[in-house]
């Protein structure tokens, strides 16, 4: 289900990336950002990609020291903001069509 927010086909709602992501996140950001474009949203493989997502942000970090180390997680901050209120819209959504679901089971249920 597409999240209500997301305003245009084949556009993503916000940049994942900003100009101290490393390549690995930002091959997992471009496979991030090719789900949420789709019409009927891939949970699971969104759940994975974040799980990486993740591993690969505290990897990075263990890297970096000092004024690196600040500017990448300011740059950050915002991107993990907006994808927890895109996983927020999305679970809100599958809520939604479960409730539907549950809805119609009810209907079916009450007539055999």
């Amino acid at each position: 289900m597409r999240p209500e927010w997301q305003m245009q086909e084949d556009s993503f709602p916000f940049k994942l990336g900003h100009s101290l992501t490393p390549q690995s996140i930002a091959r997992i950001n471009a496979k991030l950002e090719a789900i949420v474009v789709q019409s009927d949203n891939d949970l699971e493989q969104f759940i994975q990609l974040i799980d990486q997502r993740a591993r690969e942000i505290e990897a990075y970090i263990e890297t970096l020291s000092g004024a690196m180390l600040k500017q990448f997680a300011e740059n950050e901050a915002p991107i993990q903001t907006k994808i927890l209120e895109f996983a927020t819209v999305l679970q809100a959504s599958i809520k939604n069509d479960w409730g539907n679901l549950v809805k119609g089971k009810n209907a079916v249920k009450k007539y055999r």
